[in-house]
């Protein structure tokens, strides 16, 4: 006769043959939305919006290991590696953006420093803090000047004299102010109509721009 009661299990199997317990779903899918969230933040912190694109590679790659149950112990670590690798990355790109930023000041004050002495050189003197107009009054800056060593030579073709600084013509160049007059450390720097630069001069008769005329080297040495 056959008997309606399940069978017990048959105690000569090996243990390692038999069915292996499921995994709570619960646990598995909580980890895996907390390392989505900590990587796609670290990606899109540290690289914008490609980092997103590089965030979304990593959790498909995440996914096609999570989807094997058996695996899960495996794929836990697999993910805490890769987080600590990727986490590493970036704080390491954004050391050395934030190195980058902090020497980007005084790199663009050498390069005006540069471009005033490459004037002095062809001149006999350094440009003068303003030229005025026929009138007297101030009409372009020593900025304008030193556009030519600062390779912005097509600026400076745009750039017409016959009219003050705030002119019909100049007034449509005040956007494309050239980025090394702008510290990145200046919030304004980050407008995209900022016309204010950060470097300024300070004139008067004790300075190194007295105003209308530019001081020449031998003066600084009596």
């Amino acid at each position: 006769m056959i008997s309606n009661t399940p069978s017990s299990p048959n105690p000569s199997v090996p243990s390692e043959d038999r069915a292996a317990p499921a995994i709570p779903a619960s646990p598995f899918w909580l980890v895996y939305v907390v390392y989505a969230v900590a990587l796609m933040g670290v990606s899109i912190e540290a690289f914008g919006g490609f980092g997103a694109i590089l965030g979304i590679l990593l959790l498909a790659t995440w996914m096609w290991v999570f989807l094997r149950p058996r695996q899960f112990f495996g794929a836990f670590a697999v993910c805490f590696v890769l987080t600590v690798l990727f986490s590493a990355l970036s704080l390491g790109v954004r050391g050395a953006c934030e190195a980058e930023k902090r020497w980007a000041c005084p790199n663009r004050l050498k390069g005006i420093a540069w471009a005033l002495h490459q004037y002095h050189a062809e001149y006999g003197s350094f440009p003068p803090a303003y030229v005025c107009d026929k009138e007297g009054r101030r009409a372009h800056s020593w900025r304008v000047l030193i556009l030519p060593y600062l390779d912005e030579d097509e600026l400076y073709s745009q750039y017409r004299f016959d009219e003050p600084w705030n002119g019909p013509n100049n007034r449509k160049l005040a956007t494309r102010i050239p980025e090394i007059y702008v510290c990145p450390h200046d919030e304004r720097s980050s407008l995209p109509d900022n016309t204010m630069t950060t470097y300024l001069a300070v004139v008067g008769t004790r300075t190194a721009w007295p105003g209308q005329r530019g001081r020449t080297t031998s003066e600084f040495t009596h």
